[in-house]
């Protein structure tokens, strides 16, 4: 028989009970609830189990406040890499960083951050935007999930042309 384990997807809740199915109480989210419920509801005890629950901090390292400026450029389709914004690094951790920029970006989007040195080049940081947020000011927080060097010779040329490392 096709699809027969398709066939009950999409039951309520009261259409289990009634077929004498168990339905554990976390198990009515609020897509399953009638409309005037969903404005009102609370979360789930499994939503909040996973960290979700407002204001509980899901970080794994510690971070470090920090006021650096740095240059963010975002990594497009064949590794190009565009002109860059200027931000100012607000925290950083050993798995990512905080900036603060004057331009929104996407949430999934390839970055190169680049951290000016004193004592030579910049350094080159590679990350993926994790957050991003508008703040006041006409200024934007975005949170970015520091990754390997992808190891593309484009982005290698474009490396060198920077006087990166």
């Amino acid at each position: 028989m096709a699809g027969h384990g398709l066939a009950n997807r999409g039951l309520t809740r009261e259409a289990k009970e009634a077929e004498g199915r168990a339905v554990p109480e976390e198990a009515r989210t609020v897509s399953t609830m009638p409309p005037e419920q969903r404005e009102n509801a609370a979360p789930t005890e499994p939503t909040a189990a996973r960290g979700f629950a407002e204001g509980r901090n899901r970080r794994v390292h510690e971070r470090l406040d920090l006021d650096k400026p740095v240059r963010v450029h975002e990594i497009g389709a064949f590794d190009a890499v565009d002109g860059g914004i200027d931000g100012t690094a607000v925290d950083v951790s050993r798995a990512g960083m905080g900036i603060s920029t004057r331009k929104m970006m996407h949430i999934g989007r390839r970055v190169i951050v680049l951290v000016p040195s004193p004592e030579g080049p910049c350094k080159a940081l590679f990350g993926t935007v994790a957050y991003s947020a508008y703040k006041e000011g006409g200024r934007y927080h975005i949170g970015v999930r520091l990754c390997p060097n992808p190891g593309s010779p484009v982005i290698s040329t474009w490396l060198r042309a920077q006087k990166a490392t």
